[in-house]
């Protein structure tokens, strides 16, 4: 192959610029059906079709076909590729093709388009295509056109959310915020007619960007609307975090931060007094507030509401941890019942993970003048964990215990 690549490079310093053009042509399809049939996990044929396209061009540079007949390759190269191949080659190719091959170019893909079944009849293979029909044609009105002719091209296929994204995007870039919105808020209105599967998705993804919009233009009472709107549906850290970005934007953070712990706290009493609730939904509603109140720093608020309502096993070692240095007795009244269970998941693992806590246990009793009742508690282990071998071995290894 690396003999062909440079037969090439012979081939253009030679004069023989139309062959070339010929040959790399022909040699293209036939490598990206290598591609399916070999083992290529460096991508070294991926690297053999970029050089090949270089010297297509290369070749077209030389000896210019005749801007139908290369518009034509062009079209038909770019759109039954498997690898994308020649992928929007016509902004590379647009001042060998000229207005009258531009103009070629824009003809195919209208044809093609025009071929296909109208959307409700089309098979995926037909979706396909429209899709890189349409991305052609975009590309090349890119090329040759304004913005404002991107926009009238794109919005004649919406079968995208993208689609709207894109040209309320187009608007912003262009300093038109009020169109950018209503291109936002039509997709909001068009996506309430598709599939339940794809429609969460898509209202959450247009409302983000609308925040961006609005906030943009500085109508921050609509940004928190919107931000209020997703924490209060599916409350979470990062929606959380969310709406404190956006509300010390606006200057009013201690208001929407107490709504927000004020609307978890509800959530958690409206479970707790539904019998049927089960216990596991508690435990994660105040997981966030423990979340919530590690993340402000507030970590006694924390201790507290863990202690009342419970939480997520990482997270207790985490509050552990914060209490080590002013209050050890809580720090030890979390670490200290972890120890059996990790020993008796009986993997080295966990016995590692018992040892470093072990670790970290004495020093605190230590700190604490109890290094008596360690030793004894070490000792009362070493003899009810004795067929533990690992443990027992990995212990007396990282000097936690003595050979005996």
């Amino acid at each position: 192959m690396r003999f062909q690549i440079s037969y090439f490079e012979d081939l253009l310093a030679a004069g023989y610029a139309r062959d070339t053009i010929q040959l790399t042509q022909e040699i293209v399809p036939l490598l990206e059906k290598a591609i399916d049939l070999i083992y290529d996990l460096e991508g070294e044929l991926g690297s053999i079709i970029e050089q090949v396209e270089e010297f297509h061009y290369r070749g077209c540079t030389l000896a210019p076909p005749h801007p139908h007949e290369l518009a034509q390759q062009l079209f038909y190269l770019e759109l039954e590729a498997d690898y994308e191949t020649f992928y929007n080659a016509i902004r590379q190719y647009a001042e060998i093709l000229g207005k009258e091959g531009l103009e070629k170019y824009r003809q195919l893909v209208d044809a093609e388009l025009e071929k296909l079944p109208p959307t409700e009849k089309q098979t995926i293979n037909d979706s396909l295509r429209r899709r890189n029909l349409t991305q052609m044609k975009e590309t090349l009105v890119e090329v040759t056109g304004t913005w404002e002719d991107l926009v009238e091209t794109i919005a004649q296929d919406l079968s995208l959310s993208h689609d709207y994204v894109r040209i309320a995007e187009l608007y912003q870039q262009n300093k038109q915020l009020d169109q950018a919105i209503e291109w936002i808020q039509r997709g909001l209105h068009d996506c309430q007619n598709w599939p339940d599967s794809q429609k969460d998705f898509q209202i959450r993804s247009f409302e983000s960007h609308l925040m961006k919009l609005y906030q943009e233009k500085g109508q921050f009472d609509e940004v928190l609307a919107i931000a209020w709107k997703h924490f209060s549906h599916s409350p979470s850290l990062q929606l959380y975090q969310t709406l404190k970005e956006k509300a010390c934007k606006a200057g009013n953070w201690e208001y929407w931060q107490q709504q927000a712990i004020a609307y978890i706290e509800k959530a958690i009493a409206q479970l707790q007094t539904n019998p049927k609730s089960p216990p596991y939904e508690i435990q994660n509603k105040s997981s966030l507030l423990v979340q919530i109140y590690l993340q402000e720093g507030e970590i006694e608020r924390a201790w507290q509401q863990a202690q009342k309502d419970g939480c997520d096993s990482h997270l207790w070692m985490e509050l552990a941890a914060k209490k080590e240095k002013d209050a050890p007795e809580d720090a030890l009244s979390v670490y200290l019942p972890r120890i059996e269970p990790l020993i008796k998941q009986t993997h080295n693992e966990a016995y590692n993970q018992a040892i470093t806590l072990l670790f970290k246990i004495e020093e605190i009793m230590t700190r604490l003048n109890r290094e008596k009742e360690f030793t004894e508690d070490l000792n009362q282990l070493q003899i009810t964990y004795k067929r533990k071998r690992n443990f027992i071995k990995f212990s007396q290894n990282r000097g936690l215990m003595e050979n005996k």
